[in-house]
């Protein structure tokens, strides 16, 4: 990635301001962006853009609506995405790891900034699900008080029902973006502060938002409906066009563009949240176990398709093989086609788990740190939310 130098930030901003035109041309079919307060986003000096994060496109989106370039701090799993990594090279992101302490990117961030540009950063780490704001990263203040730079907060509105996560098929429809007046914060301002100020101003409610339209809705959203809200039978539920049918006890919903699961033989409509709650508390009765019999026959609590392991403790990405996710009571592993054990680790030892990318999740020890890149038909949000729901069983360790 490109390093932060005079010559840089200008070989960037011409970069961006050529290209630009032509981003905005090939996603207004899809996203028509409207913007209030732009005239809040200084022109020139240094100035920290924060906002809530909901859809991939999100950093061209602000940097579109700001009329200005932005380094963005992003996560480095991003440079495996073909067309993502040229988007980071030729906007010179700063590129960071994750579950660990990055100084080197937050040195890069500071020393865009020290050149006068714009940085920015969505605080919440990780794109939402389910449209609602996931919580703020720990440690945010920290980074506004060094960065020393006037903070301007910005909000995506109707973005998730435009794009959202799980989509497989973008949606026709309007983008707002909100900026707020700068604000500055002192070396010596509360850490609570700053953390309520950032946390009031990047909230958006999933119902705020305007009719979007597209076809194949219902694809994708098994990512997140990994199982039946009726039966909760787990890989049950089947997209086909705008309808999701669960094939062992038939029922059918029709997908709207605002999320609402609405029966077909009538009833009242679900929103998407609320059927993954009711998911979820049926799986927490249900013990968080996938196929009762399979788990009294072997003690497997969830097994995956063939998947690919990759180590990422470090910034050298290693292939370790590829075989099939297992979850027990006690632990995590992979397992090859002959049995072996390609990776294991207690569930209490697990620091962190969560969902990255697309089909990836990523684990982390106290040793190092795996991805799991699972197959096309597999819920990463299932993997997630198994895997977290047994480790608080285990008072699982914390990041350091």
């Amino acid at each position: 990635m490109l390093r932060a130098s005079e010559e840089n930030r200008d070989r960037v901003d011409r970069r961006v301001r050529w290209a630009l035109p032509f981003v905005e041309a090939a996603i207004w079919p899809f996203q028509r962006i409207t913007v209030e307060g732009r005239e809040n986003v200084p022109r020139t000096g240094p100035v920290l853009i924060v906002a809530n994060h909901v859809a991939v496109f999100d950093p061209v989106t602000i940097i579109i609506a700001a009329r200005r370039q932005i380094h963005w701090l992003a996560t480095r799993s991003l440079l495996q995405e073909p067309v993502l990594s040229r988007f980071m090279q030729m906007a010179a992101v700063v590129p960071r790891r994750k579950f660990v302490a990055d100084s080197q990117s937050i040195r890069q961030l500071k020393a865009w900034a020290n050149l006068g540009t714009a940085v920015g950063l969505f605080p919440e780490g990780m794109r939402t699900w389910d449209g609602t704001v996931q919580p703020v990263l720990p440690a945010i203040e920290k980074l506004v008080r060094l960065l020393r730079a006037p903070v301007v907060t910005a909000r995506l509105v109707n973005a998730y029902r435009q794009a959202p996560r799980w989509g497989a098929a973008l949606r026709h429809g309007r983008v707002h973006v909100e900026f707020d007046p700068p604000r500055t914060f002192d070396r010596k301002a509360p850490p609570s502060e700053i953390r309520s100020y950032i946390e009031e101003r990047i909230h958006v409610s999933p119902e705020r938002g305007w009719p979007v339209w597209g076809r194949r809705l219902a694809h994708g959203v098994d990512n997140v409906l990994y199982a039946c809200p009726r039966c909760l039978a787990v890989d049950g539920l089947r997209p086909a066009g705008n309808r999701l049918h669960c094939d062992p006890c038939g029922a059918t919903w029709e997908l709207d563009a605002e999320h609402q699961l609405r029966p077909v033989r009538g009833g009242p409509a679900l929103p998407l949240r609320a059927a993954l709650a009711e998911i979820q508390a049926g799986l927490t009765a249900a013990d968080w176990v996938a196929d009762p019999h399979d788990h009294a026959l072997t003690g497997v609590v969830l097994r995956s398709g063939p998947a690919r392991l990759l180590d990422i403790s470090d910034d050298l990405v290693r292939p370790l093989g590829t075989g099939q996710l297992q979850l027990s009571e006690t632990d995590l592993r992979m397992v090859d086609r002959a049995g072996g054990t390609l990776w294991q680790s207690p569930l209490s030892e697990l620091v962190v788990a969560t969902v990255d990318m697309r089909r990836r999740l990523q684990f982390r020890t106290r040793e190092g740190a795996v991805e799991v890149e699972l197959g096309e038909d597999e819920s990463v949000v299932k993997w997630d939310h198994f895997v977290n729901a047994w480790r608080a069983r285990h008072g699982a360790a914390t990041a350091s």
